[in-house]
């Protein structure tokens, strides 16, 4: 116990247990682990025909992807290229591509994409129609994104006028 309080303890680092048991759990907590968010996002993938227009292209092949890549995002991908059963793409323009690692997943029975991770949350939400389109013709139908991946995103409402909500029993 002493030697994980230790290694948890350690400034510079976070740790991320993604399948603990009841027990383990409850050991976690006392380590000052927090559960995870759970919530995901999710939205249909959709052919988009701007992405030509705009010059934003997809890129799979993965000797391509290294070369297009940010130093960092390369380095990454260096790093995880290797393991099968991960999907990598490179998203975006020359100089703004974005390194997106996904799996395939299936959701009530329909395919889709869950994206495990990407280097840059800004440039992948810009670039989600075009990458969207280019798994809908792989035959991936939706997109999944757990929340804690993307930033906060300020929700807008509307404010409705007093007399616009108001109702009486003649009208219903």
């Amino acid at each position: 116990m002493r030697l994980a309080m230790a290694v948890v303890s350690q400034p510079g680092f976070h740790f991320t247990d993604l399948t603990p048991t009841e027990v383990v759990s409850k050991t976690l907590q006392f380590l000052k682990f927090k559960p995870m968010n759970e919530r995901h996002a999710i939205w249909p993938n959709f052919p988009w025909p701007f992405s030509a227009i705009a010059g934003v292209k997809v890129i799979t092949d993965h000797e391509t992807i290294a070369s297009v890549l940010p130093a960092d995002a390369g380095k990454v991908f260096t790093e995880h290229r290797h393991l099968s059963w991960l999907q990598h793409a490179a998203v975006g323009k020359p100089g703004a591509y974005c390194h997106v690692v996904w799996k395939p997943n299936r959701l009530k029975g329909v395919n889709g994409a869950m994206i495990l991770g990407f280097s840059d949350a800004e440039l992948f939400l810009r670039y989600r129609h075009t990458f969207g389109s280019h798994l809908f013709w792989q035959g991936r139908f939706y997109t999944r994104v757990e929340s804690r991946l993307l930033p906060t995103v300020r929700l807008w409402r509307w404010n409705w006028p007093a007399t616009a909500i108001k109702c009486s029993a003649a009208t219903r």
